[in-house]
């Protein structure tokens, strides 16, 4: 028998029509990286015993568990593979023959010549010496199959993709022109020996009515009324297609849409329940979920497999993936029940400092893909802090938001752990938040009346402590300045939360008032200061007489006389400065006419100072005042003494 060169490839089956509405892309729940693969060809799953067998040209065929750890690696070569109905057996090419595996102990059982199952027929599709591209087959049944060519078949210009019903009741066998533009299809009946020509096309048209072109995938869907063949790409000047079709077996007319799927490259079919994965590498990218019979994804995976890198169990609880992943190095990723929505627990904010006894509030949102759950769906939440664990519960409203208001009992940190449980239709998911307790900032203010008065004054302090839930304590002291700090009083605020006192005040004093704290409110002081300015008093002598103008005194001094000025400074400033500061008033004013120098205080804080007068001063009339100007002694403000009033009259 004249050996062949085997280079097609076949897929298993799947089904499901419906339309697409966008969804939020979930990440796998396992990636791995492949180890010896870097030419992918394609991916077969065993069910039964939870294997999945990864076929790349020249590195044999790598075999995970469903986890994806690596079991072992078989064959020298790996290509087109497929699965015996009973999932016995694993069929692969290795570019000249085909190999026969025992799914239950991995050993090689056979080697022959060519791959699909359908009607206890292996069906290859192959590539000759001669560049004859056609359809051969294996009979099962046969103590010792040989492979048969099968001229009915036709010829085709490449090894075409062949596809059969996965579950084995359809007796039809599905072949597309692989990579070709426009893309023939025929539909064959398997029951009858050779196989009958159900329905064909030279050129396959897309549900959107372009001509359908580099196919990148096929599969049959199970019972094998409908199969689906990725269409990569359309004849000008129509777009890359964003959708996939599936196709009548019977009759090639459209039988439903799976999109949008942007730049479609696989799809996956689970031949026992007929959930469907199809994949794309657009954005957003794929695979998206579709459930038989409903008209919307359920999920969309968001991650960009190889072309026809997609492989689903048996029963449509594994979703297999192989992408090319980081720096080109292909990785498997595994998505556990991918026709279950990826839920979605946020929160507005995972970071939360609150003062002790005002209530915490803690937002989020629960959503399924693009999808809200029912309002009044229950999220648990778990509360740990200083006084043990407590168990809350919070509900989604119509739009999935949730609001949890809790008043942690004391202070400290706590730790609220949020989580959905998850149901048949949509995944558990978590999210968590931490909030500091610390204690409220007591209301505590100090005020002081007046707050810049004259030496001596009695000062009236009012302290107010806001609605502290224990101690009413305040405390109030005084630091004179260049003085150390005394307390003044201590005692409890009255009902209204003041507590009232005075203070005679000798020089420029702060006064603060402490709250010592309690297990609620931390401590607190606030400080005021109050000014006090020094007093100045001033006495004239020299006149020889008293008049009144209006209802100012003026004195009256002969030119000849000297204007005797005693200034007196309180409290003691000996050794400080005092000025005498002359006025006469001029066109309706007064205006500064003389200043003397610093006379410095005695012992007894007095200072006497003289102005002389002249002639030319007759009929002015003046005003004088002592000014203290303190230098280093800073207890006290600067001040001044009242005006003292003269007139040099002769």
């Amino acid at each position: 028998m004249r050996r062949t060169a085997i280079l097609a490839a076949f897929a298993l089956a799947a089904a499901a029509l419906s339309a697409v509405v966008p969804v939020s892309a979930a990440r796998s729940d396992t990636t791995v990286l492949i180890p010896l693969i870097s030419h992918y060809y394609k991916m077969v799953v065993d069910s039964t015993h939870d294997h999945v067998f990864i076929s790349a040209t020249n590195a044999g065929i790598l075999v995970t568990d469903f986890s994806g750890q690596t079991v072992t690696v078989i064959g020298a070569d790996g290509r087109g593979m497929t699965l015996s109905p009973d999932g016995s057996t694993l069929y692969a090419t290795n570019g000249w023959d085909v190999d026969a595996f025992s799914t239950a102990t991995l050993e090689q059982t056979a080697t022959a010549e060519a791959v699909a199952v359908q009607s206890g027929t292996l069906w290859v599709s192959y590539e000759g010496n001669a560049a004859s591209q056609a359809i051969g087959d294996f009979d099962l049944s046969a103590a010792d199959p040989a492979f048969e060519t099968q001229p009915s078949m036709g010829s085709w210009t490449g090894a075409p993709l062949i596809a059969a019903d996965p579950s084995d009741t359809g007796n039809v066998l599905v072949v597309v022109a692989n990579d070709a533009d426009p893309t023939s299809v025929v539909s064959f009946d398997t029951s009858q020996d050779p196989p009958t020509v159900r329905v064909k096309t030279a050129k396959l048209l897309t549900g959107a009515g372009a001509d359908c072109a580099v196919v990148q995938d096929l599969a049959v869907l199970p019972g094998g009324a409908r199969f689906i063949p990725v269409c990569g790409d359309t004849a000008p000047p129509v777009p890359t297609p964003t959708a996939e079709w599936a196709y009548s077996t019977a009759d090639l007319s459209v039988q439903g849409t799976y999109g949008p799927v942007p730049y479609p490259d696989s799809v996956a079919i689970a031949s026992g329940t007929g959930l469907v994965a199809a994949g794309g590498e657009g954005r957003p990218q794929g695979p998206y979920i579709f459930t038989p019979g409903t008209a919307t994804a359920v999920n969309l995976l968001g991650d960009d497999g190889m072309p026809g890198g997609l492989a689903l169990s048996a029963g449509g609880s594994k979703l297999f993936s192989v992408t090319t992943g980081s720096y080109a190095t292909p990785e498997l990723l595994i998505y556990d029940n991918p026709a279950v929505s990826r839920s979605a627990l946020t929160l507005t904010s995972t970071s939360v400092s609150a003062a002790y006894g005002s209530p915490v509030k803690l937002g989020g949102s629960l959503m399924f893909g693009d999808t809200a759950p029912a309002a009044g769906t229950v999220i648990s939440v778990s509360r740990s802090g200083p006084d043990g664990t407590k168990t809350l519960t919070a509900a989604t409203n119509g739009d999935g938001s949730f609001t949890l208001t809790d008043t942690p009992p004391a202070t400290g940190s706590y730790s609220y752990a949020f989580s959905y449980a998850g149901n048949s239709s949509a995944t558990t998911a978590q999210a968590g938040a931490d909030v500091t307790v610390t204690k409220a900032a007591p209301v505590l203010t100090l005020s002081v009346s007046p707050k810049t008065a004259t030496y001596r004054p009695v000062l009236h302090i009012s302290v107010h402590l806001g609605t502290a839930n224990g101690d009413r304590t305040v405390s109030v002291y005084a630091k004179p300045s260049g003085a150390a700090r005394t307390l003044v009083a201590r005692g409890a605020v009255n009902s209204a939360g003041n507590l009232i006192l005075s203070y005679p005040a000798a020089h420029t004093t702060t006064f603060s008032a402490a709250f010592a704290g309690d297990a609620e409110y931390p401590a607190k002081t606030v400080t005021v200061t109050a000014w006090v300015n020094a007093r100045v008093t001033e006495k004239v002598s020299g006149y020889y007489a008293s008049k009144r103008i209006g209802s100012v005194v003026y004195r009256l001094y002969h030119h000849t006389a000297r204007v005797n000025v005693a200034v007196s400074v309180a409290p003691n400033k000996q050794g400080e400065c005092v000025k005498l500061e002359v006025q006469e008033f001029s066109k309706g004013q007064w205006r500064a006419s003389h200043v003397t120098g610093c006379a410095k205080l005695g012992t007894k804080s007095t200072a006497g100072v003289s102005v002389a007068l002249s002639h030319d001063a007759l009929g002015v009339h003046y005003r004088i005042r002592g000014d203290y100007l303190h230098g280093s002694d800073i207890t006290n403000l600067s001040a001044e003494s009242g005006w003292q009033y003269f007139v040099v009259a002769k």
